[in-house]
């Protein structure tokens, strides 16, 4: 399920629905102020390059995106920009 603002962002930054289930289905979880940050790591990325049979050129563009989780909805998506800091104080 997605707000009406994540499915702006999509729109605006050209991230499709089938990539936010792959996000979802291969990505590492952090949680931030309460919800979950999900984007792909070395350790997913891998993984989704080994079960995809698609070319990785094709799955570039998913490798530095990233959606929010708030109770089981997508709040929003976007392309990082910066290394996102694990440890967090």
């Amino acid at each position: 399920m997605y707000s009406t603002h994540a499915i702006l962002r999509m729109q605006q930054r050209g991230v499709s629905g089938q990539m936010v289930d792959l996000l979802i289905d291969y990505g590492a979880v952090d949680y931030h102020r309460g919800a979950e940050v999900i984007c792909l790591d070395k350790r997913s990325w891998c993984r989704l390059c080994d079960d995809m049979p698609c070319p990785k050129q094709m799955l570039d563009k998913l490798r530095n995106c990233y959606l929010v989780l708030a109770d089981g909805i997508v709040v929003t998506v976007g392309h990082k920009t910066t290394h996102f800091k694990t440890n967090r104080h």
